[in-house]
């Protein structure tokens, strides 16, 4: 492991995500809202993280980048810390936290959590000998294939917000370098997370800017602008750091949830299980940005199950999850049904035509600046919708409720902890827990019986099954959007095991951590580490046996797949 660059990672991301809190602390405070607690702190990152994505917007009109950046955040950083000495000297509260033990305890987890997630990025790995095309478009060892391979090839969906930024900072034209990776059109992801990330970049970084084309390499049969101009890892370190950081905030959404459907029992307990998940780690590091889109989902479902007033606000959320991910879209249309519904119930549409508004509203510029001043449309729903027949058609949609709903893992024999893990990983049983996943079904169904609802259904249920229809394909539906459902599941087991005594909570949830990080151990050490453990074995034999060293001045390139080594382009679309 690099300790240096760990130590860097997790200063980075603390830093940011500090950042962030303190920002939104002070608007809140300047508008006097009035909430507290850890509600408080949740609505303070969702408005410090807007905040900096409008600064990352303003940044892109000016061809300065880097001195904009700066006097934009020493202008917001200083007028914060002026209200917040006014609000000292005028004796008015600020924070309104009380850090008592069991806050203590839970925010101790998720720094503990944020410096593991930074360790296992700069930690030193074994990479495969071979990194075949569709996920993996970059075939040298750089730190973006790095975390592709930690979390079980995943596709190169990791660079596409880093590429964003870059795209921006070296001022590449969109419309001409495009797509931005092979199969990706920029107007496949919305870029709230490149936003965010680029008033650090531009303040942290010199820009050397793009003249003329990028170039273009060869892959899979086709020619595609060069993107290995744009790849530094010094850069990416850092997108990486404040990346992880901003998906590693559904962890306080789902302390939230867990308080209003579960109540303060098990809560620290709750807290580690969460974070101890591969599933939880695997989302966080990899910096698509699901887990960013599902803290808001999940603050916008916190709203409505404890019957906060505003739909304003709650779809202004909801906006942001579709600013992160596209996957947002289902969602905001289930929660306005939801609103249809409980309008409809009482004869008044007026929240209706409010939620509608700000929808609008939060959609609006993504939808100008993609489809009138790219003018670039998105295949990101077709390229997944089309069928290689009609009977797969429906086929592949039963194929995928049964892989994604039940325990399909448990197919797998003989026993391989590499095989299971694979298995377990695509499931939602797997993910929630091999011991669990039934008491989880069975408080999703009572919701269902309950005057819950409408909610569950409308809000949680329905866009995931929107989620599901859209593949034709054989795919991994798990990745996308799941990462709402994952915490309400894990909560509702919670829920249904408090009939029980502590012991028995303790003794089922640790019983099934443990396996699942037994399953992820053996896969990392298997797939990633053996250079690692043969290393340090080396080190300490050569104590006793010093041998000559050679000092040589190490030489890093960047490649490319070529055509004779291409499968199949419809994987890049995962």
């Amino acid at each position: 492991m690099d300790y240096a660059a760990t130590l860097y990672g997790t200063a980075v991301s603390l830093g940011a995500i500090a950042l962030f809190y303190f920002t939104g602390l002070v608007f809140l405070y300047c508008i006097k809202f009035e909430k507290t607690g850890l509600y408080r702190a949740c609505c303070s990152f969702v408005c410090g993280i807007f905040i900096h994505g409008l600064v990352g917007l303003t940044i892109t009109f000016f061809a300065n980048k880097e001195l904009v950046a700066q006097l934009l955040l020493s202008v917001l950083y200083i007028s914060c810390v002026g209200v917040f000495a006014s609000s000292i000297i005028k004796k008015r509260k600020f924070f309104y936290v009380t850090l008592d033990r069991s806050s203590l305890a839970v925010l101790s987890i998720w720094v503990v959590f944020v410096t593991m997630c930074n360790a296992l990025v700069y930690s030193q790995i074994k990479y495969p000998d071979q990194l075949y095309d569709g996920p993996y478009i970059v075939k040298q060892e750089t730190l973006p294939v790095k975390i592709q391979v930690l979390t079980y090839d995943l596709p190169a969906d990791n660079m596409l917000p880093y590429l964003v930024t870059e795209y921006f900072m070296r001022d590449v034209d969109f419309r001409i370098e495009r797509p931005i990776l092979p199969g990706q059109e920029v107007t496949n992801r919305t870029i709230l997370m490149s936003l965010v990330v680029m008033p650090f970049r531009a303040a942290m970084f010199k820009t050397e800017k793009i003249n003329g084309s990028l170039g273009v390499f060869h892959y899979v049969g086709t020619d595609w602008p060069d993107i290995s101009v744009l790849l530094n890892d010094q850069l990416y370190a850092v997108f990486v750091s404040i990346g992880l950081a901003l998906n590693s905030l559904i962890f306080f959404a789902f302390l939230l949830l867990y308080k209003e459907l579960v109540g303060e029992k098990n809560l620290i307990f709750a807290a580690l299980i969460f974070v101890l998940t591969p599933y939880v780690f695997d989302q966080t590091i990899f910096i698509w940005p699901k887990n960013l889109a599902a803290f808001f989902i999940l603050l916008a479902l916190y709203r409505v199950i404890s019957g906060e007033k505003g739909v304003v606000f709650t779809f202004f959320l909801l906006g942001l999850g579709y600013n992160s991910h596209p996957f947002g879209i289902v969602f905001l249309g289930g929660f306005g049904l939801y609103y249809v519904l409980q309008d409809w119930k009482v004869g008044n549409y007026y929240r209706t035509g409010k939620a509608i508004a700000m929808s609008v509203l939060m959609l609006a510029p993504w939808m100008i600046w993609s489809k009138l001043v790219l003018q670039l449309n998105s295949d990101l729903v077709m390229q997944n919708f089309i069928p290689d027949s009609k009977t797969d058609f429906v086929w592949a949609r039963i194929y995928h409720l049964y892989v994604v709903w039940f325990p399909s893992f448990l197919e797998i024999y003989p026993f391989s902890p590499q095989a299971v893990y694979a298995g377990m990983k695509v499931c939602v049983p797997g993910i929630v827990g091999i011991f669990t996943f039934a008491a989880s079904y069975y408080m999703l169904y009572q919701f269902i019986r309950s005057e819950h609802r409408d909610w569950t259904l409308l809000c949680l249920l329905l866009p995931l099954a929107l989620i599901l229809l859209i593949f034709s394909r054989p795919n991994s539906p798990i990745f996308h959007g799941y990462q709402v459902l994952v915490p309400v599941l894990m909560i509702l087991a919670f829920r249904f095991f408090q009939r029980y005594n502590n012991a028995v909570v303790l003794v089922v949830f640790s019983l099934q951590a443990i396996f699942g990080l037994y399953l992820w151990e053996e896969t990392l050490v298997e797939r990633c580490f053996p250079k690692a453990i043969q290393s340090m074995a080396n080190v300490s034999a050569s104590e006793h046996q010093p041998e000559e060293k050679v000092l040589v001045e190490p030489k890093v390139t960047l490649e490319f797949a070529s055509s004779e080594q291409a499968n199949s382009l419809s994987k890049l679309t995962e």
